[in-house]
């Protein structure tokens, strides 16, 4: 026991010289160290925003841009369109001409005036609801409005009579078919005076090239 009492007062020694014996020791646990303690920071700690590109706010509060307008233009009738989509009116005109003709040289004048006057009111009733545009037009505003291939333009009330003429306000139905594109398809067209529009299925616009003009 005394070797080690001895020990233990050399070490006291070595480390403080004028420590007693009772001096309390460094234990291995308290790590004297130099810096201060740490302050927390006061106010809120937040992360810096990114900033953003100058033309940020210009785009969001730039319009919106349509990839085109929803409706296209109807061009004028040609004359031979105008002639196939009156076709059959010009000759039921013509019988009834033929028809006043004869009579009047059999000498049945009163019946020649009737069939005179029967085809001027019919002439008349014709130009007071002239509301339609020849298919034939209305087929090359598809193309130049929309840039397809029209197929068929069928009336959704008759789909088995050939559509000669579209009306304002009628319901028809566009085949067509897309370039490079195998498959088959349909829209709805909604013609208005001098303007059409076509929808999908899903109601849908369909846009119109360019400017639609």
């Amino acid at each position: 026991m005394s070797a080690v009492a001895d020990m233990e007062r050399r070490l006291h020694e070595e480390a403080d010289p004028h420590a007693g014996p009772d001096a309390p020791t460094e234990t291995f646990g308290v790590v004297a160290s130099d810096r201060p303690e740490a302050i927390p920071p006061s106010g809120d700690r937040r992360r810096p925003k990114a900033p953003k590109p100058a033309d940020a706010d210009a785009d969001a509060d730039a319009p919106a841009r349509p990839a085109g307008r929803p409706t296209a233009a109807v061009p004028r009738p040609a004359p031979g369109e105008l002639l196939a989509a009156t076709g059959p009116d010009l000759l039921a005109g013509l019988g009834l001409i033929a028809l006043a003709g004869v009579s009047w040289l059999a000498g049945q004048t009163a019946l020649a005036v009737v069939v005179l006057l029967a085809l001027g009111a019919l002439a008349l009733w014709r130009l007071a609801s002239f509301d339609w545009v020849p298919a034939d037009t209305m087929m090359r505003a598809l193309t130049a409005g929309y840039g397809f291939a029209v197929l068929a333009l069928i009336d959704a009330d008759d789909a088995n009579t050939p559509v000669r003429r579209v009306r304002r306000g009628g319901r028809y139905a566009v085949w067509y078919a897309l370039p490079g594109d195998p498959m088959v398809h349909t829209a709805i067209l909604m013609p208005s005076r001098g303007r059409i529009s076509l929808t999908t299925s899903d109601n849908l616009v369909i846009p119109a090239l360019g400017d639609g003009k």
